[in-house]
């Protein structure tokens, strides 16, 4: 008996092991104007090669541009590969001897980058700025048309391929990412979203700071929350309101 229970313990913590292999991250760029207390979300582009290998692209564009466009449609990556993109990037794009992968060395316009934190910049192109936020959004949060692979392979050019709302499977990921605080802007982490997302069906569900613990907290019917992890009979949540809460619900308060 308990060498059963061995085995079928190590072929549950296996395929836990194989399932979370399977999860797959997509760099994802947003930009921001600043206004008042708010930075408010002007695009959200998917990061192709052209944004994530800023100094080789030009490069391999120009020596094979079959190989560029295989490369240049790769949106899904594994969790550190994902990040470490993004800080390479972020790290090219702030270095004051770099110029963009197009951009005209002998123009009168000086591109300023800075870097803000980990995963965040802004850019100043004489009395204009933008700020930009980098994040690893899961993949399957993503609901791409069919020939979206074709089109980024095409795109050679800074900018990556612009996202619309409709594209993103969560509207409480569209709600978080549409306005960010002044002050949680650098705070904004590169995994902010693990892109499992289910509805409150209940009528209220009491927010737990641990299974059994229960808070002044609660949440509503048809609210929508981020799953980040499970055990037994409940699940640790994220909400995203006016504010960013996060703790136990009971698995049977979901649809």
């Amino acid at each position: 008996m308990k060498k059963l229970i061995i085995i079928i313990s190590t072929i549950t913590f296996s395929c836990y092991g194989q399932m979370k292999s399977n999860v797959f991250y997509t760099p994802i760029e947003l930009s921001y104007f600043k206004k008042t207390s708010l930075y408010i979300l002007n695009e959200k582009s998917i990061m192709n090669y052209v944004l994530t290998n800023p100094v080789v692209a030009r490069q391999v564009f120009d020596k094979n541009l079959e190989e560029f466009q295989e490369i240049n449609s790769k949106i899904k990556f594994k969790k550190e590969e994902c990040r470490e993109l993004i800080i390479n990037y972020i790290n090219t794009k702030t270095n004051p001897t770099y110029f963009g992968v197009f951009y005209n060395i002998n123009s009168n316009q000086k591109l300023v980058s800075i870097q803000i934190s980990e995963n965040s910049y802004f850019s100043k192109l004489n009395n204009d700025s933008v700020y930009y936020k980098c994040i690893c959004l899961n993949s399957s949060l993503l609901e791409l048309p069919e020939d979206f692979e074709e089109i980024q392979a095409e795109y050679n050019l800074p900018g990556g391929y612009l996202l619309e709302n409709k594209e993103i499977n969560s509207q409480s990921i569209i709600k978080k990412i549409d306005s960010i605080k002044i002050e949680n802007f650098s705070k904004f982490n590169i995994f902010q979203f693990s892109g499992k997302t289910k509805r409150i069906k209940s009528s209220k569900s009491i927010i737990n700071s641990s299974p059994n613990i229960p808070n002044k907290m609660y949440l509503l019917k048809g609210d929508e929350v981020e799953v980040l992890e499970e055990q037994d009979d409940w699940l640790r949540i994220r909400y995203y309101g006016k504010k960013t809460i996060e703790g136990w619900i009971k698995r049977s308060d979901i649809e």
